[in-house]
């Protein structure tokens, strides 16, 4: 009696846990973490830890920042200009992302 407790608890339409955080990427995104990737040189696993990254801290310029990076050496340009103007967003002034979004829109 008490499996079937334990069994009805759980509803019958829940997502198991793999489809919500895909099995390559770690449960617990870190900045260190993506930009390892990216050092790596593996941009798009870099982008998409980034998207990420940026879903959890979006006020972190730096992380847009660096998903602009990766976007950019992945060959997605117009994705790395979303991401280098939400790094604006957070922070105007800050240069290396200004520098960047000119190099990519030239």
């Amino acid at each position: 009696m008490v499996a079937e407790e334990t069994e009805s608890a759980v509803p019958a339409d829940a997502t198991p846990i793999t489809e919500i955080v895909p099995e390559d990427l770690p449960l617990h995104v870190t900045y260190a973490v993506c930009e390892q990737a990216y050092a790596d040189g593996r941009y798009q696993d870099a982008a998409r830890m980034f998207t990420h990254y940026c879903d959890e801290h979006p006020t972190n310029a730096w992380g847009h920042y660096m998903l602009g990076l990766s976007l950019w050496k992945a060959d997605r340009d117009t994705e790395a200009v979303t991401a280098f103007q939400a790094a604006l967003e957070q922070k105007p002034d800050h240069l290396k992302t200004l520098v960047n979004l000119a190099r990519v829109q030239l």
